[in-house]
């Protein structure tokens, strides 16, 4: 059995990291579109900073942020559903708070699947304010849920 290490570990994706970063989001978002494709495209094309967490060397999730014109927003937070719960998207999202505040930035947005609970009480554990429902957000057509931490 493989022993973790308590703690994540965060580094820059690299381009060898598109296959984890894709099948990923794949996964844990494909119930509300295509997101494998989208967010696969976005890290190709450059257009997000994306960082990648490890537990004892394994890929555990990633954060993918990007410039939108209030501030910074996270475009997406994922972990490997077996690794949740040790600290891995507290990890990734403090890492996209630091890169939004290093940044400059005035905010950070997020949003979340209006039933993703656990999501939610991570934002606003971490400070995030709740700001409005969206409906119809995702592809799919779920609601949405708006969060903004100001920095």
């Amino acid at each position: 059995m493989e022993i973790l290490h308590p703690h994540p570990r965060i580094r820059p994706a690299s381009l060898a990291d598109l296959p984890f970063v894709w099948h990923l989001a794949d996964r844990v978002f494909r119930i509300y579109g295509p997101y494998g494709l989208i967010l696969g495209w976005i890290f190709l094309q450059g257009r997000a900073e994306t960082h990648l967490a490890l537990l004892g060397g394994r890929r555990a999730g990633f954060v993918m942020l990007s410039s939108v014109l209030q501030g910074l927003e996270v475009t997406a937070l994922a972990v490997r559903p077996s690794l949740q719960g040790r600290g891995v998207g507290r990890a990734l999202l403090r890492e996209g708070i630091s890169c939004a505040r290093l940044r400059g930035a005035p905010c950070l947005w997020i949003h979340t699947a209006e039933d993703n609970h656990r999501a939610q009480i991570l934002f606003l554990k971490e400070g995030f304010q709740f700001r409005r429902r969206i409906l119809g957000y995702y592809p799919e057509g779920q609601t949405a849920l708006e969060f903004v931490l100001p920095l």
